[in-house]
């Protein structure tokens, strides 16, 4: 029995530069922790504007099930590269740290993270808490 894959990227919607900017420095803009932490939810809730270039509701993943299940019923979904930035920041670890679970809530198969987090890093830290909850 073969399994099919549905894989897309999941990436914060602020510029390249500013993305750079972030995963190299723990120095952030105002408004760059706010666009850490709110993407996630931009990408989910049925009633979150997405306050980038986008300016509408995304929905990533329901849309995704939806249309998986629509057009290709059985099909597996994958995010097969995702990252926020801000990696050295408290702000880029609460966006991680809310990327894994809303994966995990949302019955995502497989997600690819780009890159490996610094060690001893904020970003390190949300993946180390959500992979040894109970240690």
């Amino acid at each position: 029995m073969t399994s099919r894959l549905a894989c897309v990227r999941w990436m914060c919607s602020t510029s390249i530069t500013t993305r750079k900017q972030q995963a190299s420095s723990a120095k952030q803009t105002i408004q760059q922790p706010a666009a850490s932490v709110c993407g996630p939810h931009a990408r989910q809730g049925p009633q979150y504007l997405d306050e980038s270039w986008i300016n509408e509701t995304v929905q990533l993943i329901p849309r995704m099930k939806v249309w998986i299940d629509k057009y290709y019923p059985g099909t597996k979904l994958a995010i097969g590269e995702w990252s926020w930035g801000g990696e050295k920041s408290m702000s880029g670890a609460l966006a991680i740290a809310d990327v894994l679970g809303i994966c995990g809530r949302e019955g995502v198969d497989m997600a690819s993270y780009w890159t490996f987090p610094p060690v001893h890093t904020p970003a390190a830290q949300a993946f180390a808490m959500f992979t040894h909850y109970n240690d």
